[in-house]
């Protein structure tokens, strides 16, 4: 599956981050498909709301801060049991920013 914005207002790292978010996937098991496989046409059905820009630099910061995350990982930086712990710490931030942006 591949990931590509349409529109110049958002980015694909914004797209990534809102299908990581829990908010999206609820939406997506409730409403889009109640099986656990995830295609790129549920994609295509969830809503997206366009951020300001200070808003999708925080989403495209925090993606590129869990991606230098694994990065660190995959080199043997850190161990994969920090890795888990950083990137459940941004899981939180992330699903935060995506209830206020849906305004949940």
């Amino acid at each position: 599956m591949s990931l590509h914005c349409v529109a110049n207002s958002v980015s694909a790292k914004y797209i990534t981050c809102l299908c990581n978010a829990d908010f999206v996937s609820r939406y997506t098991e409730s409403f889009v498909n109640s099986t656990v496989i995830f295609q790129i046409n549920d994609a295509r059905q969830i809503p997206i709301i366009i951020p300001t820009i200070e808003q999708l630099n925080e989403f495209e910061q925090l993606f590129d801060f869990a991606t230098k995350i694994k990065q660190s990982q995959l080199i043997n930086q850190i161990s994969k049991n920090e890795t888990e712990n950083k990137l459940a710490e941004i899981q939180i931030v992330l699903d935060k920013m995506v209830r206020i942006l849906y305004g949940f």
